[in-house]
């Protein structure tokens, strides 16, 4: 086990930054919103701006925010520095405005480094469930009394916001390999979920993604801790190439620092197991989230809290009132004994894991699955893995691809996906088109049934259907057919 790293003197409790004013362009995303609250927390005039309007927008403005829906050059008037993600393109003309005036323009992980520096800093890494395992983390930390900042990719449930705002001296947040951002933090603890090629728009390979995590570990500052997923091959191979001025300390197998051992699953859908060491049982760990990979999820961040110096018996107690993150496995409603799931999965492995703990946390008559491709690269290089991971719905809706940052492709498409289903006789599969999203919601408020479950399910914005979607599904219909695989009015043309 690892020991507590050496105290620094922290000069204050709050955060400090070096400019007055500042303006954030795609303020409503999820690495740009928290940090636009932390700001305003900070007495940092915060400006903003996004491509439309949402409920992030409204939070933003009512902590102080003056936030608008549009872009424009003007927008940058007045401001001490532009803040941007990787979205925002060199000849977007705010930036451009910007670059032309001598205003200085900062990625947000160049902000976030600032916010970090006078702290303990954790940094929560991997190709799936840093997410998750960061607002653990954060919610585990602060029922020990620590106090931590902390900000998330996705609103931590127990708070019902993407950031905390702590005294304490330690900061946690996620750090994002999907633009190689992450190699631009210093953490005393960092966290290694696992290494999966996710995103083949930004890395060539599995190689070139081992590689980027293999940096990210050398900026880990001597005397931290590294922590690892010992269950994952990819993270496991990198422990023989740490820095020697830092812990290692892993997690998963009985040869490691941490593994669990009496794993069970509670029909409520908590999973509960007793958490060893070399030196004995630690104690219980209990997890209200559905799915295997949440219990290792959950051991990595009690395994970073540990290393940070919370007390053993506050962590395991913590984590049993952890609710979970919104849009992950997030249970919306169960209106007319009709299960309706809202989450985030867009990789192969996390679709599976995803349809997996459903079916067996809720033991549906039917899964009915809304899928929202994301990225055509991402579709492109998975086609074969996608189609495969939808094979346990009984029935999925396809819609089109939703293509983030990416330039408009006609080479490759949803139905593409549909046909590689086809192939595999994955079915039934009915595609629609964004214009038709009104029909699929009626077609599933029809089929659903008591005892069934419907998951929406991307990274996309396909969540937007599931307000209409719930409201459906609560209300009685005479017009609802069996369920059955065949449906004359859905085909793969959309038609």
């Amino acid at each position: 086990m690892t020991r507590e790293p050496e105290k620094r003197t922290i000069k204050r409790s709050v955060i400090t930054f070096p400019y007055q004013s500042v303006h954030l362009m795609g303020i409503g995303g999820a690495g740009m919103s928290p940090l636009a609250h932390l700001l305003l927390r900070s007495g940092v005039r915060v400006s903003g701006c996004d491509y439309q309007d949402s409920e992030v927008l409204h939070r933003l403005r009512a902590d102080g925010a003056d936030v608008q829906v549009g872009h424009c050059p003007s927008h940058i008037n007045g401001q001490d520095a532009l803040i941007i993600s990787s979205a925002i393109k060199e000849e977007n003309h705010e930036r451009q405005a910007a670059v032309k005036r001598g205003i200085p323009v900062l990625h947000r992980v160049d902000v976030l480094a600032l916010l970090m520096e006078p702290f303990f800093r954790i940094a929560v890494a991997g190709s799936h469930g840093k997410t998750t395992t960061t607002a653990m983390l954060g919610f585990v930390l602060e029922g020990c009394g620590l106090d931590p900042l902390v900000v998330v990719g996705a609103d931590c449930l127990n708070w019902g916001r993407s950031y905390r705002f702590g005294a304490g001296s330690w900061f946690v947040t996620e750090a994002d390999e999907s633009d190689r951002s992450f190699l631009r933090l210093s953490p005393d603890i960092a966290v290694i979920t696992n290494i999966e090629l996710d995103h083949p728009n930004g890395y060539k390979d599995l190689d070139d993604i081992k590689n980027a995590f293999l940096h990210f570990l050398q900026r880990v500052r001597p005397g931290g801790t590294i922590i690892f997923n010992g269950l994952c091959p990819n993270a496991r191979a990198l422990l023989p190439h740490c820095p020697k001025e830092v812990r290692t300390l892993t997690f998963g197998r009985q040869e490691d620092d941490l593994w669990l051992e009496q794993v069970s699953w509670l029909k409520d859908g908590r999973w509960t197991a007793r958490l060893q060491s070399p030196d004995g049982e630690i104690g219980f760990l209990e997890v209200r989230m559905p799915g295997a990979h949440n219990l290792v999820n959950a051991g990595l961040a009690v395994a970073a809290a540990f290393a940070s110096g919370a007390e053993k018996e506050g962590v395991l107690r913590s984590l049993q009132n952890f609710l979970g993150v919104k849009r992950r496995l997030e249970i919306v409603s169960l209106a007319r004994r009709i299960i309706l799931i809202d989450d985030y999965a867009h990789h192969p492995t996390e679709i599976r894991a995803s349809i997996e703990a459903l079916q067996r946390t809720f033991e549906p008559k039917r899964l009915w699955l809304i899928f929202q491709p994301h990225r055509y690269s991402r579709t492109e290089r998975f086609l074969k893995e996608l189609s495969a991971s939808l094979a346990d719905a009984d029935g999925v809706w396809l819609t089109d691809i939703y293509p983030a940052d990416e330039v408009i492709r006609t080479d490759i498409s949803s139905t593409h996906l549909i046909a590689q289903c086809a192939e595999q006789g994955i079915g039934p599969i009915y595609y629609r088109r964004k214009d038709q999203w009104e029909q699929m919601i009626e077609e599933i408020g029809r089929k659903a049934q008591e005892g069934d479950l419907v998951v929406v399910m991307g990274a996309g914005d396909i969540s937007r259907i599931v307000p209409k979607l719930r409201d459906r599904l609560s209300k009685p219909s005479a017009d609802r057919d069996e369920g059955k695989a065949s449906d004359p009015q859905a085909s793969a043309d959309g038609g």
